[in-house]
């Protein structure tokens, strides 16, 4: 009975049932890699505010290119300024001339750039002349020329803004979800000069 109660004995403490001394060490390595993490959150958090910094310190110039752009544009295709604004914003985030820290160069997941977000593929027939991913990507002008003349040949084409803007964003004429924000977002803009 003895050596019965002996074997169990050492197979409970084998397995760590009896032994505060296992326990004590699994509770260690708990709090020392939550610890790590936190660390590392923290060092990360401290990141994201440092690019968020630099990234709002910068002045208007981009933003006010962006704007004198979409009206100068805007006027001489003949297409809606507050349009014109309301996809700039749905696109890229364009707040209009006071965006503190304007970010122009950004790039989609499926490869649209700038301001307008247009795809480079396809582009250069639209404007006349070959137009580069770089050049749509860095020049905020040549971005919005784009995709202005591409809303007045869609509203051309289809008679209705809703139709234009569903194919500016789909290649498609159809009224989506996509259409119908812009266009309300467009009621709420007010451009006067």
């Amino acid at each position: 009975m003895k050596k019965l109660l002996v074997a169990l004995l050492l197979v409970l403490i084998s397995f760590g049932g009896f032994s505060k001394h296992k326990s004590h060490k699994r509770h260690y390595k708990k709090h020392s890699i939550t610890r790590v993490h936190k660390k590392k959150k923290h060092k990360k958090r401290k990141r994201k505010v440092r690019r968020a910094i630099k990234r709002n310190c910068g002045n208007f110039e981009i933003a006010n290119k962006v704007n004198e752009a979409i009206l100068k544009y805007s006027f001489e295709y003949d297409v809606p300024a507050e349009i014109v604004y309301a996809v700039a914003y749905y696109e890229t985030g364009y707040k209009g001339p006071d965006h503190k820290g304007y970010n122009h160069k950004r790039v989609s997941r499926c490869g649209a750039v700038g301001p307008m977000q247009i795809m480079p593929r396809g582009v250069s027939h639209i404007v006349g002349y070959k137009v580069t991913r770089g050049s749509l990507l860095n020049n905020p002008d040549v971005n919005i020329k784009v995709g202005v003349k591409m809303l007045a040949l869609h509203y051309k084409r289809y008679k209705s803004w809703a139709k234009a803007l569903g194919a500016y964003n789909t290649g498609r004429p159809r009224a989506n979800k996509y259409a119908y924000k812009v266009l309300n977002k467009s009621k709420t803009i007010d451009v006067s000069c």
